[in-house]
Order: structure tokens, then C-alpha cells, then sequence
């Protein structure tokens, strides 16, 4: 990793709720704490991930989505902290729009993170009923991006 690298994840990290970040993977470790933050105490607002790569402490600065009475709405969540962008290029059409019918691997979004862009694919099929994160915005991981009606693709 460069310094520029480096540099570009600790001003993602600033403009995110992440409050602290641990990322150890073979002989690469880095832990990061933001200014002014206590060390993170095991509690429900902790998550971890398999074999602990990331720590986060979530501050709840984001609003829940909203809870839908269905319990057949099934929410995308960002497997990653990154830039959101609804399409690959900005000449292209964006992968999906509410009301869009996805299957199951489809492309929703890409995720960008220093320089890299990650395609997101849908983990069910349905139709998009809602998108929780505007075009460009910095999000978290773990952090709902996409509200998913669940069905055979006829909703």
C-alpha cells in the first residue's frame, strides 16, 4: 500500500461514521481512531466480521431505513466501506432504478475504494422498492443501500 493509498482510505474513513478501524490480513495491520474517540468496547453497536478484518463502532448518525410492515422486503447491505455509484461510467444508464425487477446475482451498484471499483450484486431476486443511499455518497460497511420487495421477479 502507498502513502497516497493510505492516505485517500484515512479521508474515506473521516468523511464515514466509521469511528475506528482495524484491517490486519497476513502480515499487513492497520488500525485507525479517529480523534477524540474512546477505544471500542464490545456492545450491540460493535460489528464484527468473520475473523475480525474490520472494526467498526457504528454512532447511529445515519438513519434506519424506514421499516416496512412486510416482512418480504429484504435490504442490500454494503459489503464494504467505499463510494457509491449507481453506475459504471457516467455515460451509462445506472444498473437499477425503483420499480427495477433483479434476480438473484444481478449488478445493483459499484462500491469504490481507493481507486478500485467493486460491483455489488444482488443476494436475492425481487423488485427494487426503494434506494437508500444517493449517487456518490461515502457509506459503510454493513450500511443498507438498496430496500428489495421479494418475489419470483412477477412483483
Amino acid at each position: 500500500m502507498t502513502l497516497d493509498e493510505l492516505k485517500q482510505m484515512i479521508q474515506v474513513i473521516e468523511q464515514s461514521d466509521i469511528d475506528i478501524l482495524n484491517i490486519e490480513k497476513g502480515d499487513f495491520k492497520l488500525y485507525y481512531q479517529k480523534p477524540n474517540v474512546q477505544k471500542a468496547t464490545l456492545n450491540e453497536n460493535l460489528i464484527l466480521t468473520q475473523n475480525d478484518p474490520i472494526t467498526k463502532e457504528r454512532t447511529n448518525d445515519t438513519p434506519a431505513p424506514k421499516q416496512q410492515e412486510e416482512s418480504d422486503v429484504y435490504y442490500i447491505k454494503s459489503p464494504t466501506i467505499g463510494t457509491f455509484y449507481t453506475r459504471r461510467n457516467p455515460d451509462e444508464e445506472p444498473f437499477v432504478q425503483v420499480g427495477t425487477i433483479i434476480q438473484e446475482g444481478d449488478p445493483v451498484c459499484v462500491l469504490e475504494a481507493m481507486k478500485l471499483f467493486n460491483e455489488v450484486t444482488s443476494d436475492v431476486s425481487g423488485k427494487v422498492v426503494d434506494i437508500l443511499v444517493e449517487d456518490g455518497q461515502v457509506v459503510d460497511y454493513n450500511q443498507p443501500l438498496f430496500a428489495i420487495k421479494l418475489g419470483d421477479g412477477h412483483v
